[in-house]
């Protein structure tokens, strides 16, 4: 998982890259307007979406090197 607040604040970081959701590949991705990187305190606690559908977060999501090197437009 990924919040928005978390890519606009990545994007005020560092104006002069590109912080698109694409390159992390979030499963679901959260658009609340809430602190960026909640997803750092998130590991051991669950989340329930509706009635029928929990998860749980294990562990913090891994960051592949390559998500930092430009990319071209698919």
């Amino acid at each position: 998982m990924l919040t928005s607040a978390t890519l606009e604040r990545l994007g005020e970081l560092e104006p002069a890259s590109r912080f698109a959701v694409e390159r992390y590949r979030p499963n679901i991705v959260i658009d609340a307007a809430i602190d960026p990187f909640p997803e750092h305190r998130w590991s051991g606690s669950s989340i329930r979406f509706g009635d029928a559908l929990p998860a749980s977060f294990l562990i913090p999501t891994m960051r592949c090197p390559l998500t930092t090197t430009a990319h071209g437009d698919a």
